[in-house]
């Protein structure tokens, strides 16, 4: 079975660094999207929904870029906690540049389930 689910944190994708910057699956870095993450290009392809929880809250993402995530982790107390994805700064809810969080590719959840279910 694929790769579903990163039990950790996501990281803040600063607007000062990326503004502009060409996204992976085509347009560009702007806040004038619909909500939108990277992720690291093992864990989705362009367009899969990704479910982020985080601070008690779910929200609801489109992968739309794709970098290295997986080669990274954030120290947390002795812990070094593997990079779920990248949130866009206006799409960003956290004090900090990094939340602890459960990202879940919702896409290949719903493909698995289907694949078992013989649909």
């Amino acid at each position: 079975m694929p790769n579903v689910t990163v039990i950790g944190v996501v990281t803040m994708y600063a607007i000062s660094a990326h503004l502009g910057n060409p996204l992976y699956c085509g347009g560009v870095y702007g806040p004038d999207q619909a909500p939108w993450v990277a992720t690291d290009a093992s864990f989705a392809d362009c367009g899969d929904v990704i479910g982020v929880w985080s601070g008690g809250v779910y929200r609801r993402f489109r992968a739309r870029d794709r970098g290295p995530l997986g080669r990274y982790c954030v120290r947390w107390g002795d812990a070094c906690l593997p990079i779920g994805a990248d949130v866009p700064e206006y799409h960003w809810w956290a004090e900090g540049i990094s939340a602890r969080a459960i990202v879940t590719n919702e896409t290949r959840v719903r493909r698995e389930f289907e694949r078992r279910a013989g649909r």
